[in-house]
């Protein structure tokens, strides 16, 4: 797929006129036909057909054959749209007033001659010839006015009359009449039942276009196209489309549609392989046009979103595999599905159904086709089909690719849009310019909403690799994200926390040891408490936790002095931190006695201090029954101590309209624990043998 700076003009729906746009090689067929025109035989007229299929390209052909025609002396193309005129009654009577209509008032004294002759000769043929059991008693009325007013001479000296005029012309009067074939098969009859009637006048030559199988059976006659060879004279059948022609043109169309795609959003060896594969819907011109104008909105929606090879090949099936397409929402999971299958069991939404993507493939049009359409923009779908298997270590790739094999993108393709929780792809691309920038990256970041955060983070994580040298000024502002998350609470719900930690280790893991301390020495003084100590752990050797990319000797350092800054802060400071309770555990760990001091004389402080610590001290259990928040009684009783405790909560001011469920329960735990201390202790014992 080439690049272009403007669209072709052969993206439309409408024929070819000129042989500049003759991709499929018929603009030599189209010469002979028009060579037979021009030595058609003057004195009796001709009747040429050119026939098809619907959609082979005839009306291109006449276009080629006649236009050449329409400016040199000596010849008059008079087109005839049999659509524009609805029954028989139409037909028959605007055939002969289109003819007049383009003869009369040209200037020419004979030419005018020639228009009243026929209407003349139109007043003398009995309409009724024409409509065999439809509509009698008004072409009865019509055919009565007409006699009454119908000239004395019959209609074969009307006939002669009209010839001679015709014959006395040096002009060739060339009658198109397109799209036979599409009408109904009472007006397709009266109109090859017309052309015979009125054939055969000198210096006429009619050119008609139709489906010689479609129009024979709609003669109603057993020898249809028996029937038809006493009307034609010569038939030329549309050629048949040899080696890549009907490629080229879907090709020169496709490009017209989309336009310059930049070269590094443009993956050839993805799209060839789609390509090939769709391109057998693709079997006769019409096809091509067809399929360009399905695929031209949502390429226009989306082509920022989605990877343009996968709309272009959805379109196909959209088209030509509409049954599948139509399952595609049900099947979103089914095809996007990197986990086990098993893993499914405990997961919220859609689970994957092989059975429904089988059954599917198996009633496409095309089976085969559609395979391979389907494990080229649904890897993961291909463990259903060819028993191949893709990992969730793919989705980046997919993700970065914007390819619909990531289960989003799919939901932005079946969306047709943009979803509110979902981040433009042109955001993207500015956020992970500005990860250098910290007043520009926090100007776009306020300009999103809470819930397009997690998208954006999600797909920062798959630009690994193209993020800038220089990520210092990105982090502070990743962590001044995390409030703004909203929680996700299925029972796989990944926390803000985790989300931003993720981005961080991302953009750091890469370097060397010497550039992430230096990176990790300019952040730190600029966050929280919370967020230096969420730092430490993920660059250090904490077990579990740290990821140990700088020297453990720094991570200490930086262990140590973050010690310090919490036993020198104040109550009220520390009741302000997002991550109390991790913040107690680091100086547990450091120093216990020292923790627990700190604790109490904060607790006794200030209300906002013990408040935030029984919002922090506590377990969140997930689970098919759903989520559920259980204070850790005896874990305060440890820092605060029993009586202290009890004596603080029970002095607790009640909760303002603020506060959320989560700290609301919390609280009203630890009322029912302080109001009943011996029943918090086996209340805590069946907690602890329950999940330790």
């Amino acid at each position: 797929m080439s690049s272009k700076d403007q669209p072709t003009k052969t993206t439309g729906d409408e024929p070819i006129s000129e042989p500049g746009q003759d991709v499929l090689g018929r603009a030599d067929f189209a010469s002979e036909i028009r060579r037979e025109i021009e030595h058609a035989p003057r004195k009796d007229g001709l009747v040429i057909a050119v026939t098809g299929p619907w959609g082979s390209g005839k009306t291109s052909v006449l276009n080629l054959a006649v236009g050449p025609l329409r400016d040199p002396a000596g010849y008059r193309v008079v087109p005839f749209n049999p659509w524009l005129f609805s029954g028989t009654p139409q037909l028959v009577e605007h055939f002969f007033s289109e003819l007049q209509r383009q003869l009369d008032g040209s200037g020419d004294a004979a030419l005018d001659r020639i228009a009243a002759a026929l209407e003349d000769y139109a007043e003398v043929i009995d309409p009724l010839r024409f409509l065999p059991g439809v509509q009698k008693a008004s072409a009865w009325t019509r055919f009565v006015a007409r006699v009454l007013k119908r000239p004395e001479q019959s209609a074969e000296e009307q006939r002669r009359h009209l010839a001679a005029l015709l014959a006395d012309r040096d002009e060739l009067l060339v009658v198109v009449i397109d799209d036979i074939d599409r009408l109904r098969d009472e007006e397709i009859a009266d109109v090859m039942r017309l052309v015979r009637l009125v054939a055969g006048f000198p210096n006429v030559v009619y050119l008609l276009a139709y489906d010689a199988d479609h129009v024979a059976d709609a003669l109603h006659a057993s020898a249809g196209h028996e029937y038809l060879e006493k009307i034609v004279q010569v038939t030329h059948e549309i050629p048949a489309i040899v080696g890549e022609q009907l490629s080229d043109l879907a090709l020169e169309r496709i490009n017209g549609l989309v336009g310059p795609v930049p070269e590094e959003r443009f993956d050839r060896e993805h799209w060839s392989k789609l390509y090939l594969s769709f391109r057998k819907y693709l079997e006769l011109p019409r096809d091509v046009v067809r399929f360009v104008n399905h695929a031209r909105a949502p390429v226009a929606q989306l082509i920022d979103e989605v990877d343009v090879a996968d709309i272009l090949a959805l379109e196909a099936l959209r088209l030509f595999e509409r049954e599948f397409w139509n399952e595609l929402p049900a099947l979103r999971a089914t095809l996007t599905n990197t986990r086990e299958k098993d893993a499914w069991l405990f997961m919220d939404g859609p689970k994957p159904d092989e059975d429904r993507l089988q059954s599917a493939l198996k009633r496409a049009n095309d089976p085969d086709t559609l395979r391979d359409i389907v494990v080229e923009l649904f890897p993961a779908a291909a463990r259903y089909i060819r028993n191949t298997y893709y990992g969730s270590d793919f989705l980046a790739s997919w993700e970065r690719a914007r390819r619909v094999a990531h289960p989003a993108v799919l939901g932005t393709y079946l969306a047709r849009q943009i979803q509110p929780t979902s981040v433009a792809t042109a955001t993207v691309q500015r956020a992970l310019e500005a990860l250098d920038d910290r007043e520009y990256l926090e100007r776009l970041i306020v300009e999103l909403s809470d819930q397009q955060l997690p998208d954006l983070l999600s797909r920062l994580e798959a630009f690994e690799g193209d993020y800038p040298d220089d990520v210092a000024p990105a982090i502070p502002v990743l962590y001044e994200m995390t409030p703004r998350i909203p929680e996700d609470h299925s029972f796989f719900g990944v926390r803000p926390a985790m989300r931003v930690t993720r981005v961080i280790l991302r953009l750091l893991r890469n370097r060397d040891s010497e550039t992430i301390t230096s990176t990790v020495e300019r952040v730190l003084p600029s966050l929280n408490l919370s967020d230096r100590l969420s730092l430490i752990h993920l660059v250090g050797h904490q077990q579990g936790v740290g990821h140990e990319l700088v020297d453990a000797t720094n991570a200490s350092v930086w262990e140590n002095r973050l010690t310090a800054e919490i036993l020198a802060a104040t109550p009220q400071a520390l009741g302000a931190e997002p991550a109390l309770g991790l913040l107690v555990h680091h100086l547990e760990q450091q120093d216990p006695d020292a923790a627990v001091a700190k604790v109490r004389e904060a607790t006794e402080a200030d209300s906002a201090f013990l408040l935030a610590l029984i919002r922090d001290v506590r377990r969140e259990v997930r689970n098919s029954a759903g989520r559920h928040v259980s204070l850790l009684w005896d874990r305060l009783v440890d820092l605060v101590g029993e009586d202290a405790l009890i004596r603080l909560i029970t002095a607790l001011p009640e909760l303002d309209e603020t506060a959320d469920a989560d700290t609301a329960e919390l609280v009203s735990q630890a009322r029912i624990f302080a109001a009943d201390p011996e029943a918090a202790k086996r209340v805590m014992a069946e907690h602890r043998a329950r999940y330790s």
